[in-house]
């Protein structure tokens, strides 16, 4: 070798070393990180997470859009991508190492999301309830039955009607709890359009419902595999949901399909609360007397059975509060 004069690229030594660096740095993530060529999009390292899923296969030197192939961005600060079968918030940043230009690709559960721990122990709770509340209330619907069979004076057969009203709404709360407790039961699968089931649902409404809902379709939506019946139920929960933050205000329920893959749930009601926000899809989170709160961690438990995110995209006066669904790419749910 010549003296005086320095090598300009790592020798292999080296050039190992400094990938094993590179290794090290991305594996103190516990989320799934990629590390790019920023010139021409190739994998050069990902971490043991994303390893881990692809146990026979060498990722490096492929694209990575092969695997990252879907992309939505939620705002203008926001990217999401579809890996190991979720959506997941994507943040990119660009660095040189050495002489070469790297993008490390960096991705996220989506936040202020309940785990499923949360979700189990409140749903435990709710079946320990419905357990010990059902006979008892069986039985003491049997006897007012009776009562109101019976010939009575007036005030006393007001005061059961008033009692039976009572048991009513009782039982009416039951059923709700029941819907948590099932909401993730087995489902029939087949090949369904999103766009037409939230139209047909939207049809079987009132007419006067109707009036008060407004559907926008940007794009035509692709068909998915999932179960009608749920998609249905979380399309009944969202715009119930709306429809009540919105009564006595003129502006119109709207739902956005924007593309194939993501649809938009708006009211403009009055923002939700920061404190309630924070939790807005965890169990018994409401400030309206009549309610149970388990709506929103209704259509969150659907979501997750049926491989489709829902995040809160907007919470103010003027945009109003926004609920997205971005489903799963076809042949992936």
């Amino acid at each position: 070798m010549e003296s005086g004069r320095t090598a300009s690229v790592c020798s292999p030594p080296q050039e190992k070393k400094s990938m094993q660096g590179l290794k090290l740095l991305i594996n103190m993530q516990p989320n799934p990180v990629f590390l790019t060529n920023k010139s021409d999009g190739t994998i050069l390292l990902a971490n043991d997470t994303v390893s881990a899923l692809y146990p026979e296969r060498s990722l490096e030197n492929v694209p990575v859009s092969n695997i990252l192939c879907y992309e939505e961005q939620i705002s203008e600060a926001c990217n999401m991508v579809y890996f190991d079968e979720e959506w997941l918030v994507c943040e990119k940043q660009t660095f040189a190492w050495e002489d070469l230009s790297l993008e490390m690709i960096m991705l996220s559960p989506c936040p202020g999301l309940p785990s499923m721990k949360e979700i189990h122990t409140a749903r435990d709770m709710v079946g320990l309830v419905l357990h010990r509340l059902r006979s008892p209330m069986t039985g003491m619907q049997g006897y007012l039955d009776m009562l109101m069979d019976d010939p009575m004076a007036k005030q006393i057969r007001h005061r059961v009607t008033k009692l039976s009203s009572g048991m009513d709404q009782l039982n009416d709360m039951l059923d709700e709890l029941e819907t948590l407790h099932t909401a993730e039961t087995r489902h029939d699968v087949s090949s369904i359009n999103v766009g037409s089931v939230a139209m047909d649902y939207i049809k079987s409404l009132d007419k006067k419902t109707q009036k008060r809902i407004e559907i926008r379709q940007h794009s035509r939506g692709q068909a998915i595999s999932s179960s009608r019946q749920k998609i249905e139920k979380l399309f009944q929960l969202l715009i119930t949901n709306a429809l009540e933050h919105t009564a006595g205000k003129r502006k119109p329920v709207q739902i956005i399909l924007e593309s194939p893959l993501k649809v938009h749930v708006t009211n403009y009601g009055d923002p939700v609360p920061e404190y309630l926000n924070e939790r807005i899809f965890s169990p018994f989170i409401t400030n309206k007397p009549q309610n149970m709160g388990i709506g929103l961690t209704i259509a969150y438990l659907i979501c997750r059975q049926l491989g489709i995110t829902i995040i809160q995209t907007s919470n103010s006066g003027k945009k109003g509060v926004t609920f997205t669904l971005l489903l799963p790419p076809r042949g992936m749910s």
